[in-house]
């Protein structure tokens, strides 16, 4: 793996951004990795644009271009899902720069429609890789052994399904790039038995709909998964009775 980093020692991570990102996917990763204290930059197709999320939460200028970029400077590139990567899929400068990521031996994860970038790229042909189920037959065609798991991690390729798998996704991103172990207080991400929804709800929440499908589909054991939904219904009640 060729990690380089910039003067400051930090990790630096590339979150791509289109018009019809899914929000969530951009934001939890984003402040996540913040969090950790890591610098990130949000690469767009042009600068002076303001690209809107899908949900119409989100409204975010880039710091920079795909086309200017340099891949080496990265440690890792997000690619978001929603409607963005159809958009960025017709750049090429984006898709070049992915290619160049992954040839590098960069950090690539890509979260529910973030493949499709990916087959664009050539990228998955051999790879364990899961995406949204709407493109898991694109998929395949694309050379992916594709697997219907919260997470998927194949060398240097780190892929999830949904917005409930965020957590996890995220996780996964962080605990590759160093942060982690007893201080950071992040689960291993393969446990099943941890509080992934206190982690989304942190890094900028998903909404309770998505936690509960998440947790449906992406955590195993429906006790889990009933335990987790009271104490968030407990939270939100909270919520509503301080309001």
């Amino acid at each position: 793996m060729t990690n380089s980093h910039n003067h400051s020692g930090k990790k630096k991570v590339a979150i791509l951004i289109e018009n019809g990102v899914e929000d969530i996917e951009f934001t939890i990763p984003c402040h996540s990795l913040k969090q950790a204290g890591m610098e990130v930059v949000v690469l767009g197709s042009r600068m002076n644009e303001r690209y809107k999320g899908k949900r119409g939460k989100l409204s975010v200028q880039p710091d920079a271009t795909t086309t200017e970029a340099v891949v080496g400077k990265f440690d890792a590139v997000v690619i978001p899902g929603g409607m963005a990567p159809d958009k960025m899929r017709r750049n090429p400068n984006t898709v070049r720069f992915v290619q160049e990521a992954m040839q590098q031996g960069k950090w690539v994860a890509a979260v529910c429609h973030g493949p499709q970038l990916l087959i664009e790229g050539d990228l998955l042909k051999g790879r364990k890789a899961t995406g949204f189920s709407a493109i898991r037959k694109d998929m395949i065609n694309a050379g992916a052994n594709y697997l219907d798991e919260p997470l998927v991690v194949d060398r240097n390729l780190i892929t999830s399904r949904e917005p409930g798998d965020l957590a996890i996704f995220t996780t996964a991103l962080l605990s590759r790039l160093g942060y982690g172990g007893k201080d950071a207080a992040l689960p291993d991400e393969k446990d099943t038995s941890a509080e992934w929804w206190k982690l989304a709800d942190a890094w900028g929440g998903s909404t309770k709909g998505e936690i509960t499908r998440g947790l449906n589909t992406a955590l195993s054991g429906e006790r889990y998964s009933m335990e987790a939904l009271e104490k968030y219904a407990e939270k939100e009640s909270d919520n509503q009775v301080r309001a």
